[in-house]
């Protein structure tokens, strides 16, 4: 799982958590934000300059860091899980990601974290991603808890013509609510996203509270024909040789600046001292050659869909991934004074140490140590366990399973404990009947609507 686990399917996932909280009052207003694919080394707070994130670095110093959180390997189960509470093996959801031709959905016995919230009288409203279901109608995020959604179902889209290719199917995947928001073509997924959350910010009557859920696409590439959008005037500015990489900088450092813009709307309707932001993503990050990304979880090993800490695809790559980014220069002025979370929290009184936020990142920052003296067994979980210690390696060096075959065996009697207690995988095979050509071209809730006949 990335380091931030779910340790049942696969191993990586995703471990960039960051929670921020103004004083204590109840209840606060709750802004999640979710990046997709990030990976642990595309940010600056956890020790490299490659990619600059000030906002997302500022938020992080200014809150707490949680560094041994864990998320699942791929998109679908972490998103069950953050919105049920519940491991993925626990709803079915445990199983690969869902596809936009799947007649099926996150469980509908299963109550909500936006159903649980309004009961507490919050406002609820999703932006960006769903990915959950769209199958009928009840699966749809308007019909399970949240009032509003603008963004789309499926896993991923193209940021600018907002459309989503599941060979060998293509449609159109934008929604405002139930309706496909066809006037949003051509405008970059981010802004758009960033715009509707400052938007719902604006007009939210601030004596209620809050719960804005913040999926943004970024920074899952898109499509195949266009796999890392982002303008040109963005990626001019950066300074990273490799083209691949330097275009995925561009798209994280549009998602940064939408976090500086939601955390200034906040600071401005003076709901930012009231406020718990979370900051998360929901797996590793794809590297390079792997769904034509380029992200970097170094020094830790794996990518996403995988156990190991940064995750390794299937098992066959056991290598660091990524560049590491450590001899780009970090701008701690930029952090601490030039963006606008910076900015925001200077207003509040709540302004960055410089020493502090320097002694932050080097606390946050994982060091490998030195490579062991002795030849090592080599790990391939297909084949065997493997045992790793990560508080003692955390880049996974050491293979502890021969040295220690008591724990291995422990911990698989813990497995089957827990593997006992799952319930079957709910993919179902992919329905003709979900062809976006039979609906104007948009991916929809076919289930609702009676039988076509395929053209």
């Amino acid at each position: 799982m990335y380091r931030g686990i779910f340790l049942f399917s696969y191993l990586l996932a995703a471990r960039n958590w960051i929670v921020a909280a103004a004083p204590e009052t109840t209840p606060p207003h709750i802004i999640f934000i979710v990046a997709d694919d990030l990976g642990w080394n595309d940010v600056g707070f956890h020790g490299s300059g490659q990619i600059p994130t000030p906002n997302i670095d500022a938020l992080a110093y200014s809150g707490l860091i949680l560094n041994r959180y864990y998320v699942s390997p791929i998109c679908t189960p972490s998103r069950s899980a953050l919105m049920t509470g519940k491991y993925p093996i626990h709803t079915g959801m445990q199983r690969g990601v869902l596809k936009g031709a799947e007649p099926r959905g996150l469980p509908l016995k299963e109550k909500l974290l936006p159903e649980y919230l309004r009961e507490l009288g919050y406002r609820t409203h999703i932006v960006g991603k769903w990915h959950l279901g769209f199958y009928t109608k009840e699966y749809t995020p308007t019909y399970r808890g949240f009032e509003s959604h603008l963004g789309y179902w499926t896993g991923h889209q193209d940021y600018y013509d907002h459309s989503a290719v599941e060979e060998p199917y293509w449609g159109m995947d934008m929604r405002r609510n139930m309706e496909p928001a066809w006037d949003l073509h051509g405008q970059y997924s981010t802004d758009v996203f960033t715009k509707e959350a400052v938007k719902l910010i604006k007009s939210h009557n601030a004596s209620q509270p809050m719960f804005l859920y913040l999926a943004h696409a970024a920074v899952h590439s898109a499509n195949p024909y266009n796999p890392l959008p982002v303008s040109d005037e963005i990626v001019d500015k950066i300074k990273i040789p490799e083209y691949k990489r330097r275009r995925f900088a561009g798209m994280a450092s549009a998602m940064d600046a939408s976090v500086g813009a939601v955390v200034e709307a906040l600071e401005k309707r003076n709901m930012l001292r009231d406020c718990l932001i979370v900051f998360s993503t929901d797996n590793g990050g794809p590297a390079e050659g792997f769904n034509l990304n380029a992200a970097s979880n170094w020094p830790l090993r794996g990518v996403k869909d995988t156990l190991f800490e940064g995750s390794t695809y299937r098992g066959r790559w056991n290598q660091w991934y990524g560049p590491s980014g450590r001899d780009y220069p970090y701008d701690v002025e930029a952090v601490a004074e030039g963006c606008l979370v910076a900015k925001a929290l200077k207003r509040l009184g709540r302004g960055l140490d410089r020493g502090k936020l320097v002694e932050l990142r080097n606390q946050a920052t994982i060091h490998c140590g030195e490579q062991p003296q002795q030849p090592q067994k080599a790990c391939n979980p297909l084949e065997a366990a493997c045992l790793i210690d990560v508080r003692a390696d955390p880049c996974e060096r050491r293979n502890l399973a021969d040295e220690q075959p008591d724990v291995v065996r422990r911990l698989e009697e813990e497995l089957a404990r827990l593997n006992a207690s799952a319930v079957p995988p709910g993919n179902l095979p992919w329905d003709s009947q979900a062809d976006p050509a039979l609906w104007d071209h948009t991916w929809n809730n076919f289930g609702d609507y009676a039988t076509r006949a395929l053209r």
